[in-house]
């Protein structure tokens, strides 16, 4: 009977070992958000943190920047080719200071429900987060979302 018993659990182990890996229902990122990470690289005193959650078919973005170089403009996140100029995906809810040249990004304000397809491009590191000012409305600061 033990060796049944041992047999047993031996062939649940192996059953179980091939089994593929549960994927992860929930990933964060922390960003930064520098001109320098920008293709063209753009000089700037400007800098931020974006905090990027996906919850199952969810992506949230949380976060902040400072010190644009001219008001604000507009942010997004894009999707491309690291080194191309991307294609704007999303536009991102911004709560501005008074000077509109910093912002906070709340993530209630900033979730968006992805497609299949989208969700594997995210998880390919086909997404950026852009910042944009009047100065910079190409982009003043951003950051490569990548897993």
């Amino acid at each position: 009977m033990m060796k049944r018993n041992f047999f047993t659990f031996l062939l649940i182990l192996a059953i179980a070992a091939c089994l593929p890996a549960p994927s992860l229902a929930q990933q964060t990122e922390r960003i930064i958000l520098a001109g320098y990470k920008l293709e063209p690289a753009v000089p700037t005193a400007a800098s931020g943190l974006a905090v990027v959650e996906l919850k199952n078919d969810s992506l949230q973005i949380s976060g902040d920047f400072s010190e644009l170089s001219a008001p604000f403009y507009g942010a997004y996140i894009m999707f491309g080719e690291k080194g191309e100029a991307g294609n704007q995906l999303f536009t991102l809810n911004v709560n501005l200071s008074e000077n509109r040249r910093s912002g906070v990004l709340k993530a209630d304000e900033n979730t968006f429900v992805l497609s299949l397809l989208e969700k594997k491009l995210l998880q390919a590191g086909k997404f950026y987060i852009l910042i944009s000012s009047f100065d910079h409305q190409h982009g003043e600061i951003g950051g490569r979302i990548s897993w």
